[in-house]
Parts: C-alpha cells; sequence; structure tokens
C-alpha cells in the first residue's frame, strides 16, 4: 500500500468511526400548535421564528379572551384553554420521546460506526505489507477507539444516560401536576396564561441542561439537610438548654428598628469567629457581601439566623450589645 493510500483512508475512516461522537441537546422553548381560531382570522407578521412564536401565543391568548366565541369555534373560554393545552402536553411529549430515541440511537450508532472503522482498519493492516504501514493503520485504529471513549465517557455512558433521562420524566411528570391541578378548575381561577407559563417549566424539563443543573441543586439540598442533621446531632443538649435564652434575647433583637439593627450587626461582627463553622457558612451564604451593615431588614435576618442556629449565642455578650443597640435612635 502507499502512503498516498493512507493519507485518503484516514480521514475516511475517522469521520466514519466519530461521526456520531456529536451531541445536541434538546431545545427546551415551548412549542404551540396553530390556534383553533375562525377560518377567517388573518395571522400577524412575525420576525422569524421567535416573532412567529410571540405573535402565534398573543393570538392564542387573544382567542381566548376574545368576547365573540366563534374566534374559539363556539367554545368556551375553558373549553378552549383546555384544547390548547392538551394539544400542547401532546405536541411536546412527541418531541420529547423522539429526542430520548435520538439519544439512545446516537450512542448505539456511534459504537457501531467505531466498532466497524476499527474492524476496517485491522483487516487492513492483516494483509498490508510493510512494517511502517501496518502502525500507520495501527495508529489510525487506536485514535478511533480513543474517541469513542472519550464521548461515551463524557454523555453516554449507559448507566448515566439512563439516569439521566429517568430524572427528566419525574420531572417533567412534576411540572404536570399543577397543569393538571389547573384545568380542573374555572378559566378565571386559572386562565390560559398562567397555563402556558406552567407549561414552559413542563417543556424545560425535559432538556439535559436543566436537568443536569437540577441534579445540582438537589445535591446541594441534600448535603445541607445532611449538615444540618449532624449539626444537631454534634450540638445535643447544649443546643437544647439554651434555647430558651437564644429566644429571649431572639425577641429583644425583632423588637428593635432601623439604625438599631445596624448597629447590633456591627457590633457582633467580631464575635461571628466564635460561632461553630456551619454556622458561619451559613451566615456568609446568608449575606456575602455585608449588606446587614447598612441595610436593617438584612441584618435583622442575619441576626436572627445566628441566634437559631447557634448554641452559644444569647449569652451576656449579647445580651449588652442588644442593650446598647436599644439606646441608639432608630
Amino acid at each position: 500500500m502507499r502512503t498516498w493510500s493512507l493519507a485518503l483512508i484516514a480521514p475516511f475512516v475517522l469521520l466514519t468511526g466519530c461521526k456520531s461522537n456529536t451531541f445536541t441537546d434538546r431545545s427546551a422553548r415551548l412549542e404551540l400548535p396553530p390556534p383553533p381560531a375562525s377560518a377567517d382570522a388573518s395571522p400577524r407578521k412575525g420576525g422569524g421564528k421567535k416573532g412567529e412564536t410571540i405573535d402565534r401565543e398573543q393570538q392564542i391568548i387573544d382567542n381566548f379572551r376574545a368576547i365573540d366565541a366563534t374566534a374559539r369555534h363556539g367554545m368556551t373560554p375553558r373549553q378552549y384553554r383546555d384544547s390548547i393545552i392538551w394539544r400542547v402536553i401532546a405536541k411536546d411529549d412527541d418531541s420529547f420521546y423522539t429526542f430520548v430515541r435520538e439519544v439512545r440511537s446516537d450512542r448505539a450508532l456511534m459504537n457501531m460506526s467505531a466498532d466497524g472503522a476499527v474492524i476496517f482498519l485491522n483487516g487492513l493492516a492483516a494483509v498490508t505489507g510493510t512494517a511502517g504501514e501496518k502502525a500507520a493503520l495501527a495508529v489510525l485504529s487506536g485514535g478511533v477507539l480513543a474517541g469513542k471513549g472519550s464521548v461515551d465517557r463524557q454523555l453516554f455512558n449507559q448507566e448515566t444516560m439512563t439516569a439521566l433521562l429517568a430524572r427528566m420524566k419525574a420531572a417533567r411528570l412534576a411540572a404536570l401536576v399543577p397543569i393538571k391541578r389547573g384545568l380542573t378548575l374555572s378559566a378565571d381561577a386559572y386562565p390560559l396564561e398562567q397555563a402556558l407559563v406552567d407549561m414552559r417549566g413542563y417543556a424545560a424539563a425535559g432538556s439535559l441542561l436543566a436537568t443536569i443543573e437540577a441534579i445540582t441543586t438537589d445535591a446541594g439540598r441534600t448535603a445541607e439537610k445532611a449538615e444540618n442533621e449532624i449539626e444537631v446531632e454534634a450540638r445535643g443538649v447544649a443546643f437544647i438548654d439554651s434555647l430558651d435564652q437564644r429566644d429571649a434575647v431572639s425577641k429583644r433583637v425583632v423588637a428593635l428598628k432601623g439604625k438599631q439593627l445596624t448597629f447590633l450587626a456591627i457590633r457582633m461582627d467580631g464575635s461571628i469567629a466564635s460561632a461553630p463553622e456551619v454556622v458561619r457558612q451559613r451566615l456568609d451564604r446568608f449575606d456575602s457581601l455585608n449588606y446587614r451593615y447598612t441595610d436593617p431588614d438584612i441584618a435583622l435576618g442575619y441576626l436572627t439566623r445566628w441566634l437559631a442556629d447557634d448554641a452559644g449565642a444569647g449569652g451576656s455578650e449579647w445580651q449588652e450589645a442588644v442593650t446598647a443597640a436599644e439606646k441608639v435612635t432608630p
């Protein structure tokens, strides 16, 4: 085999082996069906797909709000709302399950393409004469396998993708609950505008990006819950015994106003270092930019959270600081 032949084979095989190593997430945009309006209703002019979507939604809402029922083909507002929402749900479900099939077929196609390319290269190496050509074909074969493995690890790992799709389906079911509940209500209690907002959440739940963000949020909430439980276990009797004292100080703090609160926040600033680390972290998340020094509402939230979470709070240092704050002109 000539060197120039390898130069022609290499791009073709690499493209064949890696042609499915790409992935496009599902669009979370709500796709609306044409409104069941009267035949003589003239569509609004839009500026491209986005404009058309906005105008279609506005036309649907106009028909819903129209006094003349002919704009709704004689349907009541509730019947019209229900008709639109069920059609949107059906359309989005079709889009979602098409996406699921494509995700699974893309992975299968990637595997078949890469495996076929490797078999071809290995077979070609078996009948090729020179050691240099055999080495070149081995490099190409290794490159295809590496590309396949990289994409498989990054996105199409079977277990990971199955878990993501299951989470997406669960999120869509959860997003469907307020919609179905709303459809049991009158058109005034659950207007079409609110239903369309809820439908956007339903559509957004069917994208991998939204699912990954939701999983990250779930993980954060789980970690925070576990953190709280561990803290409660660690604080034990001391935390319970100090509850009345902290509650008494908290009531005095809540009675403060304006500058009294910001004064107390500044006065207690040096004492935060003695609070448990988990309390400091939680308070820092609440006011990481130190707005409590100038904003009374944020100061109140910061101080009451501190008293609620810290078993060591509410002692003489707190009582003296609150007494001083009470003397400040609000």
